[in-house]
């Protein structure tokens, strides 16, 4: 995966964008590949972008967090953090009507939950500020099928970008004890409160490292939600796992100052593309 976002970013940034589309087809591919290897700024760029953190953009994550979040605080308003925020358009999509619901066996016994979350405040977190350089988040939308085309994504960039009071960005490292202050000393400037309705973590904490940084995030995420506060967590499986063909979407609930498993309301198609089941039980709790 980086290789090929390496590749692609290479191609973007050379204005070859209309011989992306020929890396994929199977008569072309190769011969292609030859050709574009063969430029010099192509493979000088390769290289200097090989191991950069891969940015992944799944807008079909959004649907299943967005219903959770109306099943929870209906149309009540509702603010929350975003750790790993990437490019930072999960939290746009989650009040727009731009997002492309799902369909799943039971999506339509849940059709009461698709609307637009009442979203006040969206806070993006992450290690990197991707806004520095868009054009490498553009370049994982250059895949077989996408979920989002460019102009799409440039559309929810730029809401997130010039909405800094709705969608604010914060360049930290969320393992640092110090971060949670920081944040929440953001999120009282904005709102006057210190802690929000929900934390999103999406596919984060095996990125993480040992244990202890692990322990934490999770600190930071009891900090900053709210009593009776949300954290949900996709991908979790991959702390413990190598391969997982099937994460899912679990929620855990702050109750007494702390985070307890509320239930795993979906599991997800791989790569996060979709919803692959629902637990209708979890929608059905007094």
């Amino acid at each position: 995966m980086l290789t090929k976002q390496s590749l692609l970013y290479a191609l973007v940034k050379t204005g070859r964008h209309a011989e992306i589309a020929e890396l994929f087809h199977h008569e072309t591919a190769d011969t292609r590949m030859q050709i574009v290897t063969g430029d010099s700024e192509v493979t000088d760029s390769i290289t200097e972008n090989l191991w950069r953190p891969l940015t992944t953009i799944a807008p079909l994550r959004v649907d299943p967090i967005r219903r959770v979040l109306r099943y929870e605080f209906g149309d009540d308003t509702v603010t929350g953090v975003d750790i790993g925020a990437g490019p930072h358009i999960t939290t746009p999509l989650l009040n727009s009507d731009r997002i492309r619901e799902t369909d799943f066996p039971g999506s339509q016994l849940l059709t009461q939950y698709s609307k637009p979350v009442n979203l006040t405040l969206g806070m993006g977190v992450d290690l990197q500020d991707f806004r520095a350089d868009p054009d490498w988040a553009r370049a994982g939308l250059y895949v077989p099928s996408p979920d989002m085309t460019v102009q799409e994504f440039d559309a929810l960039y730029e809401t997130a970008t010039q909405k800094k009071d709705v969608f604010p960005f914060l360049t930290l490292d969320a393992t640092k004890p110090e971060s949670s202050t920081t944040i929440q000393d953001e999120i009282e400037r904005l709102t006057s409160n210190r802690e929000v309705d929900f934390v999103l973590s999406s596919f984060v904490m095996h990125q993480l490292g040992g244990e202890a940084k692990r322990d934490n995030a999770k600190k930071l995420v009891e900090q900053t939600l709210r009593e009776d506060g949300l954290w949900i967590v996709l991908g979790e499986e991959l702390v413990n796992q190598a391969v997982v063909t099937a994460p899912s979407l679990k929620v855990y609930k702050k109750k007494q100052g702390h985070l307890t498993f509320s239930g795993k309301p979906f599991v997800l198609k791989p790569i996060g593309r979709g919803v692959e089941s629902v637990n209708l039980d979890y929608f059905h709790q007094s």
